[in-house]
């Protein structure tokens, strides 16, 4: 049994629970929220001795209970399927950051991309049919939120089943985003196709474009998709959209789109070994800053962050750094932040 069960105050609670107590719990506990903070739990260990594995350049193998207690969960025909959808959406690659003295931004990503395409291989077909299940219960209506449950869960199962690298997901993934009905599925399709190599990815960028170009706010998301990509050469397109025609520095919420979703969503790409990310940045905030020091000072947190980080990316972080705080032409909001940031 979970312990705190009904139990809503925000705490933080150590526990002597092994892999198999919380391999249990997930898969058999009665309360909600105990499932699912014991799927955090065990994905969180997977990748985080997944990392130390790397570093320490010895083989690691991810428990099978822990595999196995995700595949009672693809299994699930009784749960809510909103439940199960966040039970089965991994934490992100910024949350296992916080549990370490120095994030490893390139192993936890692998880590991470190694327990999903380990789940969706193992259990495969009960992915597939969870996808079937929930594509004909997710029929449209705005009203329903069974519906609503079902295409969320849909998705992060297909989201799962392209992680497997099998053919006929990819393909999956090709029909789902031309015969979509809904803007969720077509949108979960984009973002998916974002992060492969696929060349139906150009021609779905592009019809979504022309679809949607008149419209402020699903253009927006055209744009943050493409800035929370993981491909391995995401970030010069990333740069290239920052000189697209319909990319405004004046419109706040495009900036937010593309370059915050960058920096708070993207953790590999944005701190990518180069440097690159970082310049990217900083030359979009001294852009601003000439016109809107407000929004251009919120955007200087990500940079604040260097000291979380490994000694190569400290200092490229601290170069920007200095270089938004000796600018003379940057305005006291900039200068503000990117001091303290350095001296704090």
């Amino acid at each position: 049994m979970s312990l705190l069960r009904g139990f809503s105050a925000p705490i933080i609670l150590e526990n002597s629970f092994s892999i198999q107590d919380q391999s249990f719990l997930l898969a058999h506990d009665r309360d909600p929220f105990a499932r699912w903070e014991a799927g955090q739990y065990l994905a969180k260990h997977a990748i985080l001795e997944g990392v130390e594995a790397k570093v320490k350049n010895i083989l690691y193998t991810i428990s099978e209970d822990l595999i196995d207690s995700f595949g009672i969960v693809c299994e699930d025909l009784k749960t809510d399927p909103a439940l199960l959808a966040e039970i089965l959406t991994l934490p992100s690659e910024s949350y296992i950051g916080q549990f370490m003295d120095v994030v490893d931004v390139d192993n936890i990503h692998t880590a991470r991309q190694a327990l999903k395409r380990e789940i969706a291989s193992k259990y495969y077909f009960s992915l597939v049919a969870v996808y079937q299940r929930c594509n004909e219960q997710g029929v449209f209506d705005f009203m329903n939120a069974q519906g609503s449950a079902a295409r969320r869960l849909k998705n992060v199962a297909l989201s799962y089943m392209v992680a497997s690298g099998e053919q006929e997901a990819l393909k999956l993934l090709e029909t789902q985003y031309k015969t979509a009905s809904t803007m969720t599925d077509r949108l979960a399709a984009l973002s998916e196709l974002c992060h492969t190599n696929l060349i139906f990815r150009e021609e779905a960028l592009s019809d979504f474009y022309n679809r949607w170009k008149e419209d402020d706010l699903v253009l927006d998301k055209w744009f943050s998709v493409q800035a929370c990509s993981m491909r391995q050469h995401a970030l010069p397109e990333i740069v290239t959209l920052s000189n697209h025609p319909d990319f405004k520095l004046k419109n706040p919420n495009r900036v937010r789109a593309l370059v915050s979703a960058f920096a708070m969503n993207n953790q590999v790409r944005f701190h990518d070994r180069s440097g690159e990310g970082y310049r990217f940045l900083t030359s979009i905030i001294q852009k601003i800053d000439t016109f809107n020091p407000q929004v251009a000072a919120r955007m200087v947190a990500p940079l604040g962050q260097w000291r979380k980080f490994d000694s190569l990316r400290q200092k490229l972080m601290k170069i920007e750094l200095e270089k938004l705080a000796t600018t003379t032409n940057s305005s006291p909001d900039v200068y503000e932040l990117a001091h303290r940031s350095l001296i704090g």
